[in-house]
């Protein structure tokens, strides 16, 4: 916006220093990785004095293409992995929290790279237990779990997105069984609670975590009507529809959610997901 830009405007060769991400794009046949710097703040460096500390960063980089070329049995990009800073070397030597090497959509952007669920709904409502808000009454999801497969097989007995109301989840015969046995095995200190009144407070509990993960809307309060948001139903056919009122536009990418309200809580990198899914299906 040009009403808030700085007096003294970044121009080339200006030194800055640059808050982000960098992401890569797609590597080619030969090797080479095409990356793309993602920046959400560039600020200007003053340097006075000697720029010593600029020179010295660039022979360190030339010093390791050189060192690699000679001798890569001895240097190698591990050997300078340590200039990158404790944590992210600590990643890197160890395996720790760094994505599959073919996952080349993003995946790990919407679970984490730690992710090692095997769940039933997670590739239909790309989610888990790495992503969910946790409810105290049922800390490793049993209950979450059962209530989310029950919704997914309601849904595969329709050709179009689920609304279901509340009450039908609550007189459900198996999903208070469920509840029933969830809520005893965490009553803890509540030893003098009433059953039925925690599996109660855990069927709200879950609700609400799920409506704060983008799993659930509640599209009409009036009468407690959810819409479950799945990938198939909700979230896919919502990109492509995006993608090709983009392509209208001549714009590359969308951004704003303010026409479906019922996607407030879904987080950006589930959409950005399916749209590179949906990308490579040209390829």
């Amino acid at each position: 916006n040009d009403d808030h830009r700085s007096v003294t405007d970044i121009k080339l060769g200006d030194k800055v220093r640059i808050f982000g991400k960098i992401q890569c794009l797609s590597i080619e046949e030969n090797g080479k990785a095409i990356r793309e710097i993602h920046a959400s703040l560039v600020e200007k460096v003053e340097i006075s004095g000697s720029i010593g500390v600029e020179a010295r960063h660039w022979q360190i980089c030339s010093d390791l293409e050189v060192d690699m070329v000679q001798d890569p049995t001895r240097f190698n990009s591990l050997s300078y992995v340590d200039l990158l800073g404790y944590q992210i070397a600590e990643q890197i030597q160890h395996g720790h929290r760094l994505p599959a090497s073919d996952d080349t959509v993003g995946e790990w952007r919407v679970f984490g790279v730690s992710c090692r669920c095997t769940l039933e709904y997670k590739a239909e409502l790309l989610y888990c237990h790495c992503t969910a808000k946790v409810e105290p009454l049922d800390p490793h999801f049993a209950f979450r779990d059962a209530l989310l497969v029950h919704l997914l097989k309601v849904q595969s007995e329709c050709c179009t997105q689920l609304t279901f109301p509340f009450r039908g989840v609550k007189i459900n015969p198996r999903l208070q069984e469920k509840a029933m046995e969830v809520a005893a095995k965490s009553r803890g200190n509540q030893a003098d609670s009433n059953p039925k009144l925690l599996a109660d407070r855990l069927l709200l509990g879950t609700f609400r975590a799920l409506r704060n993960d983008g799993v659930l809307n509640l599209v009409d309060a009036d009468k407690d009507i959810y819409l479950l948001i799945t990938r198939r139903w909700v979230l896919e056919p919502y990109v492509r529809r995006k993608i090709s009122q983009s392509y209208e536009l001549g714009k590359k990418n969308f951004i704003a959610l303010h026409d479906a309200p019922y996607l407030d809580q879904i987080h950006r990198d589930r959409l950005l997901y399916i749209k590179r899914c949906i990308a490579r299906e040209g390829e």
